[in-house]
């Protein structure tokens, strides 16, 4: 081997080993930008979300976008009215059948309301009227006479007519005419009889309040955390190297920066470039965990040289944690994650 060519082969050496050792040294810059927008506006501002950046002369492309809402609470004070048919209208005992508090949940409203013993009501819901008899007496004493001419033959008396139903006479005082004892003096107890009408309870509606806050979050405002990494872009020239080997070595360059795989989405019914990659087959994965608002439906296309290698191996897709496998048998086609 020519002295020339072992030097041109020495400094390719040295060249790429620079070059190794800067790529693997250097650490891309990331940015951080967090955007808060109200939550009614919040898709719309995230699908205009800036893809690139450039700061102080540095050029940046979108790496994550992490959505946060920020809710508020809304609070609303509610009533319920509970019922029970109940047979007792004692208030202790009735109350004691109400739990104190309630578990409620309306409209999204959530909370525990409580029981407001000052509320109850107890109202006769079944009844019957039922007959029954009531008693009145009248006593006369020291009188002439055991007839009932002078003797009412019914009494009215706080709403209730009684009837003279048994007229008892006892003699207190007897006197002698011709030779005979004969009552001269009586006493009674005159018994009436009356009907009244009441009332029977079968069952009553006792009713009771709760009352208390319920509330419930509610989105507000959404922030949205957008990383961005810097894109390295290795504009300088390595010196001609002499021979072939030079060439080698520049389209070597020329290869590693090559992006060999262009990822369409489908949006709209049309397929629309998203991204290009660099794959080879060491590294056979390709993420599909979308950035932005995308749809399931991707196509992929390989370069032709790209193909060529890959033809007939497994390759990964990953979509958020989900990772499937697919053979390559074409150089481009559509897959649904």
């Amino acid at each position: 081997m020519s002295e020339k060519i072992i030097i041109s082969l020495s400094v390719i050496t040295i060249l790429l080993t620079n070059i190794t050792m800067c790529f693997a040294s250097s650490e891309l810059k990331r940015v951080e930008k967090q955007i808060t927008v109200d939550y009614n506006m919040s898709d719309e501002r995230y699908s205009n979300i800036d893809k690139t950046l450039v700061e102080d002369k540095v050029y940046y492309e979108l790496e994550n976008v992490d959505r946060k809402d920020n809710l508020k609470t809304l609070t609303m004070e509610h009533e319920l009215v509970d019922e029970k048919v109940i047979t007792t209208n004692k208030l202790e005992s009735v109350i004691e059948m109400f739990n104190t508090t309630k578990d409620i949940e309306v409209d999204g409203y959530t909370g525990t309301i409580r029981k407001d013993n000052s509320s109850l009501k107890i109202d006769i819901k079944d009844s019957y009227q039922e007959e029954y008899k009531v008693y009145l007496q009248k006593s006369y004493d020291n009188v002439p006479s055991n007839e009932l001419n002078d003797i009412p033959k019914e009494i009215k008396a706080n709403g209730t007519t009684y009837y003279l139903v048994n007229p008892v006479w006892n003699i207190v005082e007897t006197e002698i005419v011709s030779n005979n004892e004969v009552p001269a003096k009586y006493s009674g107890t005159m018994y009436y009889e009356g009907v009244k009408t009441r009332t029977i309870v079968t069952t009553y509606l006792a009713t009771i309040k709760y009352i208390g806050t319920l509330s419930k979050q509610v989105p507000e405002t959404t922030t949205f955390t957008v990383k961005y990494r810097e894109v390295k872009e290795y504009d300088y020239i390595v010196s001609a190297i002499v021979g072939t080997t030079g060439i080698i070595f520049i389209s070597g360059i020329t290869l590693f920066k090559l992006k060999n795989v262009k990822i369409y989405n489908l949006q709209d019914g049309e397929y629309k470039l998203t991204k290009r990659i660099h794959l080879n087959k060491d590294k056979l994965l390709i993420d599909l965990t979308p950035i932005n608002l995308q749809t399931r439906a991707y196509k992929i296309v390989f370069s032709k040289s790209l193909y060529r290698v890959i033809k007939g191996k497994n390759i990964k897709f990953k979509y958020f944690d989900k990772v499937q496998n697919y053979t390559i048998v074409n150089k481009e086609f559509e897959i649904i994650v």
